[in-house]
């Protein structure tokens, strides 16, 4: 019996670390597919954290998450592949929909894109 419990213990700690080593692997690498458009946003504001959404040429944001104050934050995003117009808005969350919100120059970009954005520069990069 003690040996049996032993080898589950050790059994049960392999698992974790396989788990552990493959969610490093995998963290912050993104995945290689054309059909989605990467997003690298700075909050580089006195602002605790901002909402951060994309804004497409018929006016329908599209949330890709919130960035902490002083932090870099990267979301994927499935695109099309015909290229439209967009705009990145950042705002106190839940206020998205207010005039009180900070908004990129508009770009264009389709499947494949990458944007980085640092908001208090308004400083937007799309390649």
């Amino acid at each position: 019996m003690r040996r049996t419990t032993r080898n589950l213990r050790r059994f049960i700690l392999f698992l974790i670390a396989v788990v552990g080593v493959t969610a490093c692997a995998s963290a912050g690498t993104p995945p290689d597919d054309a059909s989605t458009g990467l997003f690298r946003i700075e909050n580089d504001t006195p602002q605790q954290s901002l909402e951060i959404a994309l804004r497409n040429d018929e006016g329908d944001l599209i949330g890709l998450g919130t960035v902490s104050s002083g932090e870099t934050e990267t979301f994927l995003l499935p695109m099309d592949d015909e290229p439209s117009e967009y705009q990145l808005v950042a705002g106190a969350p839940d206020m998205l929909e207010t005039s009180d919100v900070i908004v990129s120059r508009s770009f264009r970009a389709a499947e494949g894109v990458t944007v980085e954005w640092s908001i208090q520069d308004n400083q937007l990069d799309v390649g």
